[in-house]
């Protein structure tokens, strides 16, 4: 028998499978089970995002999560929700249009960070994923 989830159904989801699957703490399981929520609500593809994160991500380890700045000061993000978090801490701090490193895999998890730090500047949000040479074809534009 097919069903659809209800979003409490999916929030859920994600938060037990971030939880069971990479070591999450459950206060921050719980709020990638919103993130992952508010990508559905926006018509995203948050639980298959998830679950290619969670395919690929490492157990989780708060130390090694953390934004990392390179020589040049490239912000690169290991971790999709610690980067997600730091950036809506930071936003205002940004000048755009800017450039960063996100994950691997899973950086499309990063855009409802992107989008409440743009509405806690009252701004219009153009996100651009460029992809990298072996997955050209995964590049997309978020408006």
């Amino acid at each position: 028998m097919d069903r659809e989830l209800d979003f409490d159904e999916v929030a859920k989801l994600a938060a037990s499978s971030a939880e069971a699957l990479a070591g999450y703490p459950a206060d921050l399981a719980g709020m990638i089970g919103e993130m992952v929520l508010w990508l559905e609500r926006h018509r995203l593809p948050g639980l298959a995002l998830l679950a290619g994160w969670l395919e690929n991500a490492p157990l989780f380890n708060a130390d090694a999560a953390g934004p990392q700045i390179d020589a040049d000061g490239m912000v690169g993000f290991p971790d999709p929700f610690i980067g997600g978090m730091f950036i809506v801490d930071r936003f205002d701090e940004w000048t755009l249009p800017g450039l960063m490193e996100g994950p691997e895999h899973g950086a499309a998890l990063m855009t409802p960070f992107l989008a409440m730090g743009a509405h806690k500047r009252s701004m219009p949000l153009e996100i651009v994923f460029f992809g990298d040479e072996s997955t050209q074809g995964e590049a997309g534009r978020l408006t």
